[in-house]
């Protein structure tokens, strides 16, 4: 599944695989993020919730500023995460990073 680019605004998009645009107290923090091996995604080939394949991308950075592709389903309005941490990963990413961000 490719997304068509529809970017909300230049602000939501994710230039490069860079910590500059992280404040400086995440940056160390942001370095785990991204080097953890435990942190494992899955990305979704169709719409969750209709199964259906045509989405726009909304925004390819989330709140924090890490690299997250954010898209808006074609078929059935729903705006959800390209890639998600699976069940294992998640657990892994609240004991380990959520308080600290």
């Amino acid at each position: 599944m490719i997304p068509t680019k529809h970017l909300l605004h230049p602000d939501y998009q994710f230039h490069q695989l860079s910590l500059e645009h992280i404040p400086k107290q995440k940056q160390f923090l942001a370095q785990q993020l991204i080097t953890d091996p435990q942190l494992k995604r899955h990305t979704h080939t169709c719409c969750p919730l209709c199964s259906h394949n045509q989405v726009s991308l909304l925004a390819t950075i989330c709140r924090d500023g890490f690299p997250l592709d954010t898209v808006l389903c074609h078929h059935c309005g729903l705006i959800y995460s390209l890639s998600i941490y699976s069940p294992e990963s998640m657990a892994h990413f609240y004991t380990t990073y959520y308080r600290i961000l």
